[in-house]
């Protein structure tokens, strides 16, 4: 979960600053850089993931924003049936290959698609859905609140949601993020020229109550550096779908 942009709905727009820490001149978009591949792909899976499917039967999961692959690969090593979606060409080429080492269809597992591009997948299909570091990319709120509905809708009863979401909590010693006027959960800071939707721990516990999904640990929140080395806070949250 150490993520600087998100790996789903990418922005080529994204205004990335040369002389400030992880700015770039590459003029190419951040997530089609050689760089940016590099980084996510050597990046080991997230803990939280590692934790929840170390040791389970294997699940149908769906990794949404899977980037370079790093859980999605991790997954399928241990046997589950994993699906990948990803908004960047050159990160869904990389988990293709991936997960071809696994599975004869990966060019279909993993597909080129915006994050609230669902609908192609059943209701209650899947076990699992992964969303780390991802959500924060959503334009708006209602943007953000139409992919959490979809992925309740995805889950099977008893199905599980992992997600490691953005905060407009600043880290210690660090400058909070500007509130963008006029878009509720909208933030900018100086490191990057996009707005990016951050929410707290109690907020993101309350949209996801109103799709069904309820806590199975509390959402805590931990300051974190992404792979850019900026200091930024995430919460971590994990939650089931009842019914």
């Amino acid at each position: 979960m150490t993520n600087d942009a998100s790996p789903s709905h990418r922005s080529a727009s994204a205004v990335e600053r040369p002389d400030l820490p992880g700015g770039h001149e590459d003029p190419r978009p951040f997530w089609e850089r050689p760089d940016t591949l590099e980084r996510f792909a050597s990046m080991p899976v997230d803990e939280g993931v590692a934790r929840r499917f170390e040791t389970t039967a294997p699940s149908r999961i769906l990794d949404l924003g899977c980037a370079a692959g790093r859980n999605a690969a991790w997954l399928a090593g241990r046997g589950h049936d994993v699906h990948a979606l990803d908004a960047s060409p050159v990160m869904v080429a990389h988990t293709r290959g991936r997960l071809a080492e696994h599975y004869p269809d990966a060019d279909v597992r993993v597909r080129q698609a915006d994050m609230r591009d669902l609908h192609v997948y059943e209701d209650a299909s899947f076990d699992a859905v992964i969303a780390i570091g991802v959500l924060h990319i959503a334009p708006d709120i209602d943007a953000w609140r139409a992919t959490v509905a979809s992925i309740a809708r995805l889950l099977k009863p008893g199905g599980e949601t992992l997600i490691g979401h953005f905060t407009p909590i600043p880290t210690p010693g660090g400058e909070a993020p500007r509130p963008e006027p006029g878009n509720p959960h909208l933030y900018r800071s100086d490191l990057r020229g996009n707005a990016r939707l951050l929410l707290h721990p109690h907020e993101i516990d309350a949209e996801l109550a109103r799709v069904g999904l309820e806590p199975l640990t509390p959402t805590r929140e931990r300051p974190m550096k992404t792979v850019t080395g900026h200091g930024i806070t995430t919460a971590d949250a994990h939650h089931v779908k009842r019914t």
